[in-house]
């Protein structure tokens, strides 16, 4: 199953999140999967380059740390078992400035905490968050630069360049 891409914006919606990088698509998955059955459009340019990649949901080989309170979330809207086999733990934390004296270093284990957080690469969340949202009948992506959003009296128009 694939997260729907269209070229065009819809004539019609009840959320638009422009922006389908991590925090747009985690957003869209968090609302989707809140039950009140909106109709939510996650707009980005940098899909268009790349429609079957999720090229907009992810940065290079680049990795995002996790705090414990992120790593909940996404135990709670399903997303954690897809991605804790590709996760570590943060268990240690050292605090220093090169060529300084001094650091203060954390242990979770001293805190009473397993983690702090974990880290991830950003291409396993972006694979992982296109897969959750693909079984969402309620999200479409669409491949476009939004350049300019027009207040209407119920709501906004958003105008595609």
């Amino acid at each position: 199953m694939t997260l729907p891409l269209s070229a065009e914006l819809p004539a019609a919606a009840d959320i638009a999140i422009i922006g389908a990088g991590l925090a747009g698509a985690s957003l869209a998955l968090l609302l989707a999967g809140s039950g009140r059955g909106w109709r939510i459009v996650l707009v980005d340019e940098r899909v268009a380059a790349h429609p079957d990649s999720g090229a907009a949901m992810t940065v290079g080989t680049m990795a995002t740390a996790l705090a414990e309170s992120s790593r909940q979330i996404y135990q709670r809207c399903g997303l954690w078992p897809a991605l804790q086999p590709h996760a570590a733990a943060i268990t240690r934390i050292e605090v220093s400035h090169r060529g300084h004296l001094g650091a203060a270093r954390f242990a979770a284990a001293d805190e009473g905490v397993a983690a702090y957080g974990q880290v991830i690469e950003n291409r396993h969340l972006g694979t992982a968050l296109r897969s959750a949202l693909a079984g969402h009948a309620n999200v479409v992506r669409v491949a476009a630069r939004v350049a300019h959003v027009r207040p209407l009296r119920e709501g906004v128009a958003l105008v595609a360049a």
